[in-house]
């Protein structure tokens, strides 16, 4: 399954990922970098870095985290989005 944010910026893939890497597809055309944080259920940061959109195609490394629900925040400036998804094995 696809999700994609409100705003159609953002699109995360697979979800549920059952591989080590989520991939986050961004339709920004101009040269920009995002920050990403990954929560866990209990809100907990487990994982961070940065998105560059010029490559419209970013892959997270997620293969160390166990299985469970988790959220993917991005964010630039003042403006976030939060996307949950799953991660089976």
């Amino acid at each position: 399954m696809i999700l994609q944010d409100t705003n159609g910026k953002f699109i995360i893939s697979p979800n549920p990922v059952s591989d080590d890497f989520l991939t986050i597809f961004s339709n920004e055309s101009i040269d920009k970098q995002f920050e990403y944080t990954i929560l866990n259920i209990l809100g907990q940061k487990v994982s961070h870095g940065l998105i560059h959109s010029e490559d419209h195609q970013n892959n997270v490394l997620i293969g160390g985290l166990p299985v469970g629900l988790y959220y993917i925040n991005i964010s630039q400036e003042k403006k976030s989005i939060t996307l949950p998804f799953t991660i089976i094995k």
